[in-house]
């Protein structure tokens, strides 16, 4: 579970914030520094493929923590093996591969 937070977070942070920083970081209040290495405009314009590449990871989180939740839901159930009985009630001889 701490994976999936780790991940969410990481990537609206990389997705969203850094988009934001970058952006901004073209406004007028800024252009008075000096850079040592500017990135062009054609470079620049490239950064809407970050927000797009890193939401889309977002997105598969969320979806992939639903499928998960829903796992465990008693009505998703993908383990429906018939057990068999014996007449006292309990399951037949012991299948030694599950315990190895």
């Amino acid at each position: 579970m701490l994976d999936k937070v780790v991940s969410f977070s990481l990537n609206t942070e990389v997705g969203l914030f850094v988009f934001i920083m970058l952006r901004e970081s073209r406004e007028d209040r800024f252009q008075h520094l000096t850079v040592p290495l500017p990135v062009g405009d054609c470079v620049f314009s490239l950064t809407w493929l970050l927000p797009t590449y890193f939401l889309f990871a977002v997105t598969y989180d969320v979806l992939q923590t639903l499928a998960d939740v829903a796992h465990y839901l008693p009505y998703y159930n993908h383990d429906q093996e018939l057990h068999t009985y014996n007449v006292t009630g309990s399951f037949t001889g012991a299948n030694l591969s599950t315990f190895l």
